[in-house]
């Protein structure tokens, strides 16, 4: 599977170190188009039919970063974060939408070069 991961603008590197900010990392069954109801499958460790996704969020629920999620078990999650070098730093819990999410710390940011 591709481990790559997708970064959209405001992300690592661009104020993730500012103090205050707050992020977060969503489970997501990605293989599910976007519904007004939520779904709900009974995936299992090892299914060759499920397709995950991470997607790390800033306190304002901007999309920071999407990475793959190759099973969906907390602890493929968490190497998820480890190879993008984003930290869990708090449990998975649901949302109010049944996702689960957890507090993450980003990566060390690298200052900003000034022209």
């Amino acid at each position: 599977m591709d481990r790559s991961a997708t970064t959209t603008a405001g992300g690592p590197g661009v104020g993730s170190g500012s103090v205050g900010n707050t992020f977060r990392a969503l489970q997501d069954d990605i293989a599910v188009t976007v519904v007004d109801w939520q779904v709900v499958h009974a995936w299992r460790p090892g299914d060759p039919d499920f397709v995950g996704a991470l997607t790390i969020v800033d306190d304002q629920g901007s999309q920071l970063i999407t990475a793959a999620w190759s099973d969906p078990t907390d602890e493929a999650a968490d190497q998820s974060l480890d190879e993008v070098g984003w930290r869990r730093i708090g449990p998975w819990e649901p949302d109010w939408l049944g996702r689960r999410w957890a507090p993450v710390h980003p990566p060390t940011a690298i200052p900003q070069q000034r022209s």
